[in-house]
């Protein structure tokens, strides 16, 4: 990223006069692997060498919250198609016990359009077989704003919609979904993943997951 690219993403302003510190630390658990040194705007003549190594060792500890643009979490989220944003992501996703399908997309889009209403399709019927205990799958179905949320460094979302499926056993390494933006073809997707873990044995065939 250029220069002034990582200033925006920080929160500042490039124009400013003021000093501020920041740091970019990957963690696997975090929604942001961005860090703003706390004092937001620092004047230079206040910046110690104890300080800034101080940022830095909270930064590499965990005890650093990562600096976040996010939307509110919804006061209520028990649709079938859970909301993520940043400030539940962690929460919602990466501390999970479950595997998480997410789909990144924007209210603008029209591929994203066309797609909700399938998306939210699926999200019911799987909702629908693990009430009726046809399955016992821990898999959440969940969208993300990204126009309105810091996405986390884990998922690369060059275009939109992108959907991926976050396993919980191997969060570093989310499986991105390539297909057709069906609900049958991304249920087939999980199905090949087995996505949940816990499913029947009959799950593979097509009319079940």
């Amino acid at each position: 990223a250029s220069y002034p690219e990582l200033i925006t993403r920080f929160g500042m302003d490039k124009d400013e006069a003021d000093v501020s510190v920041a740091m970019m630390h990957s963690d696997v658990r975090k929604a942001s692997n961005l860090y703003k040194m706390q004092g937001a705007e620092l004047d230079d003549t206040d910046i110690s060498v104890e300080a800034v190594g101080s940022f830095i060792a909270d930064v590499l500890s965990g005890e650093a919250e990562p600096y976040l643009k996010s939307q509110r979490p919804p006061k209520s989220n028990k649709k079938a198609v859970k909301v993520v944003v940043a400030r539940t992501f962690e929460k919602l996703v990466t501390r999970s016990n479950a595997d998480v399908l997410i789909e990144f997309y924007a209210p603008w889009c029209p591929h994203c359009k066309r797609f909700a209403p399938k998306y939210r399709q699926l999200a019911k019927k799987l909702r629908n077989e693990r009430k009726s205990k046809k399955t016992r799958r821990k898999l959440v179905v969940a969208k993300m704003d990204v126009d309105a949320n810091h996405i986390s460094p884990l998922f690369d979302v060059e275009r939109i919609p992108s959907i991926y499926l976050s396993r919980a056993s191997d969060r570093a390494n989310p499986v991105k979904y390539t297909g057709d933006l069906e609900a049958h073809a991304l249920e087939r997707f999980l199905v090949d993943m087995r996505a949940g873990a816990t499913v029947p044995e009959d799950a593979a065939t097509k009319d079940e997951l």
